[in-house]
């Protein structure tokens, strides 16, 4: 009799593990982003875009309770900071590159996306080279500790050529009060976002692709193996299933 007991409560104990070990370490993490349309944003005081959407569905995915309102947006040199600098952190929409790939853990990807030189068609600017910047003395602005920044930097575009904000809606602001010549950032979300502050997107144009990157998700460097590793498998899964097509459609 003893033996059947506690072999029933073994049994429920371990069901229970089971149930909850997929989310095990995960549910423990900050999950932070920043202001990234069509990515990720905020609007009517909740989180959603595209990589939010991933999100959700992949953490379901893992057994996760994350919770929309859980995803903490901030801006994006404080979150960057946190996540490479403190444990128990994961931020996205994260551009994986060469200066960036020891510094975090990844998952994804997410998208692809293209990092440009935006500039006003009204004022006739034309960029055929990075070094255009430095020749014709052109003023860039950039988000700080931004990828596009960061890539300017790589490419050995100085200082005193691009003008750093703190968020990117003032870069947008530059751009269109002609106060620099040139805004360097992902395309699609600087055309999304010229739209969303009410400017006509059309009146803009990229002069110069500075490179190509893909977005993923990026995990502090002490995060465990095991938890970015379920995170990656539960994301091939619902790529896999199709549902992230059903995501990319209900942005476009």
């Amino acid at each position: 009799m003893y033996k059947r007991i506690f072999t029933a409560v073994f049994l429920v104990f371990s069901l229970l593990g089971t149930t909850g070990a997929s989310a095990d370490g995960f549910d423990d993490l900050n999950v932070l982003t920043e202001y990234y349309p069509p990515f990720n944003y905020e609007e009517e005081n909740r989180t959603k875009g595209i990589s939010v959407d991933l999100l959700l569905e992949v953490t379901d995915e893992m057994g996760s309770g994350l919770e929309r309102s859980d995803i903490q947006l901030g801006q994006w040199s404080k979150v960057y900071q946190q996540t490479k600098n403190q444990p128990g952190n994961m931020l996205f929409s994260t551009t994986r590159t060469e200066k960036r790939e020891n510094l975090f853990k990844w998952a994804g990807p997410i998208a692809s996306n293209q990092f440009c030189l935006i500039v006003k068609k009204a004022n006739g600017i034309t960029i055929t080279d990075i070094n255009d910047i430095m020749k014709k003395n052109l003023k860039v602005t950039v988000v700080h500790d931004d990828v596009a920044q960061q890539m300017l930097q790589s490419a050995g575009v100085p200082d005193d050529n691009m003008i750093e904000r703190p968020f990117p809606g003032l870069c947008i602001m530059d751009l269109h009060r002609n106060n620099v010549d040139a805004m360097a950032y992902g395309k699609h979300v600087a055309m999304w976002m010229l739209g969303l502050y009410g400017f006509n997107s059309y009146e803009y144009t990229s002069a110069y692709t500075i490179q190509e990157g893909d977005l993923y998700y990026a995990f502090n460097k002490k995060v465990e193996d095991d938890v970015v590793n379920r995170f990656q498998q539960a994301l091939d899964t619902v790529k896999a299933s199709g549902e992230f097509d059903a995501i990319l459609n209900r942005y476009r």
